[in-house]
């Protein structure tokens, strides 16, 4: 219990003797940084705020300021020329760089800074500002160009790259200067100062320079692949000044290229460029889902059309030549001829659908299919060659839409199947008639009957 009570009375003197302590005593220099600094643009109409700064200290550390009072704050000026920036533009060389067209000021004074580590009259202690980016100025290129703890300290003139934060402010290096303003009373009433200079590009909007833009060419043969020209501006560099994206690239018609500023640079503007559909000169397609190949050719007039050449399915019973087919360039071409040969002496095919395309059936087409059994040739057929049904010794049943039937070989159909008919369609009168006569030319006397 005595033991219990000494405790309880050290505890209760040690508290009563830390209560009588100042609690200056405790004051720690703790903080290194100054946010919410106030940018007070001074013009003719007065003082604009133009944002707020941060500034950073590297080592120094100060343990409160009076945020209220008016001098926390950066006084600050902006122009193209160095008398527009004040006093200090005095120090600035004659004109802005190459390139460059805003100069901006910041004299920074911040009063009643509490240190008891800061040193009177120190003026070269580092530090980094943050500042928001002026409106139509871009970060791209920014330098900080005159750097000064204070008027009557060393001034540097030598440039330094800011950093572009990506959040619409920059920072950038400094010096300050620590002045005791406390009358001898060591640890109060710092001021805390410099004046510093940032050269900036104004921003410009891209579009206004799409006159001095140019694609590389305008108008590209399909590849199929994706086609990119390349994109020149005057005076600009890819990926630094602006990027380049492309649309509808690939297939024939159209292309976008769109280009989009990039750091001093905004906004963006399109150039087009053609890609024209494949010429085709007789040249091999073929269709990998059905087996066949075509002969392709490009007319003058810019149509496409297709000859099927065959199949290399040899099992193939019933056959379809097809009205159109879809080109590797996605274009479409019509199927318009047969060609000779085709079909010849196949062993498997029964049955025959001639696409509505098809305007000849080559010579020697289907000549000796055993096991061809019919046929319906369309309306937009125009010409038989000979022998293109030649000795199809099963060919029982065939049928002709002679709309536009013009010609038709005496050896079509020699040798069909005995008791074999051909039927005459989509013609009446004489012109059923002089179609029935033409084609009656063409087959076995006594074997086919055509009506």
């Amino acid at each position: 219990m005595r033991m219990i009570k000494r405790i309880s009375t050290i505890t209760l003197t040690t508290t009563l003797i830390l209560m009588l302590i100042p609690i200056q005593a405790f004051a720690q220099d703790t903080k290194d940084t100054f946010s919410g600094i106030p940018i007070m643009m001074l013009d003719g109409n007065g003082r604009t705020e133009q944002g707020k700064a941060t500034v950073k200290m590297a080592s120094s550390k100060y343990t409160r300021i009076d945020e209220n009072q008016n001098e926390y704050e950066i006084r600050s000026n902006g122009g193209t020329t160095k008398d527009d920036l004040g006093p200090a533009g005095g120090n600035l060389p004659d004109g802005l760089d190459a390139g460059y067209s805003y100069w901006q000021i910041y004299r920074l004074e911040l009063t009643q800074v509490i240190s008891e580590t800061m040193i009177h009259e120190s003026m070269n202690n580092a530090a980094t500002m943050t500042v928001p980016i002026p409106d139509g100025c871009s970060a791209a290129g920014a330098k900080r160009i005159y750097n000064c703890s204070q008027p009557d300290a060393v001034q540097e003139l030598n440039k330094i790259d800011v950093t572009d934060n990506g959040d619409g402010t920059i920072s950038f290096p400094i010096v300050l200067g620590f002045v005791d303003r406390s009358m001898g009373q060591q640890g109060t009433d710092f001021l805390v100062c410099g004046t510093y200079v940032v050269e900036y590009k104004k921003t410009i909007d891209i579009s206004t320079l799409k006159t001095s833009a140019s694609l590389s060419a305008t108008s590209f043969d399909y590849t199929g692949a994706a086609i990119t020209p390349d994109v020149t501006i005057t005076g600009l560099t890819k990926d630094v000044d602006y990027t380049v994206a492309y649309t509808n690239n690939i297939e024939p018609g159209t292309a976008t290229t769109t280009i989009t500023g990039k750091g001093a640079y905004t906004g963006s503007f399109t150039l087009e460029f053609t890609i024209n559909k494949k010429e085709y000169k007789q040249e091999e397609v073929k269709d990998e889902k059905t087996g066949a190949s075509y002969e392709v050719t490009t007319n003058a007039d810019g149509s496409v059309e297709a000859t099927y050449m065959g199949s290399e399915k040899k099992d193939e019973k019933n056959v379809k030549i097809p009205d159109k087919i879809t080109l590797p360039d996605g274009t479409e071409a019509k199927v318009t001829k047969v060609a000779s040969g085709a079909f010849k002496n196949n062993k498997t095919v029964t049955s025959v659908t001639v696409g509505k395309n098809v305007t000849e059936i080559g010579s020697g087409a289907f000549q000796g299919c055993p096991k061809l059994k019919s046929v319906k040739i369309p309306a937009s057929v125009t010409k038989i060659d000979k022998n293109a049904f030649k000795n199809c010794k099963n060919l029982k049943t065939i049928t002709i839409n002679a709309k536009n039937l013009k010609s038709v070989s005496k050896s079509a159909f020699k040798g069909l199947k005995k008791g074999s008919t051909i039927k005459i369609t989509g013609v009446s009168g004489k012109k059923k008639t002089k179609a029935i006569n033409m084609v009656k030319k063409a087959v076995s006397s006594g074997n086919t009957k055509v009506k």
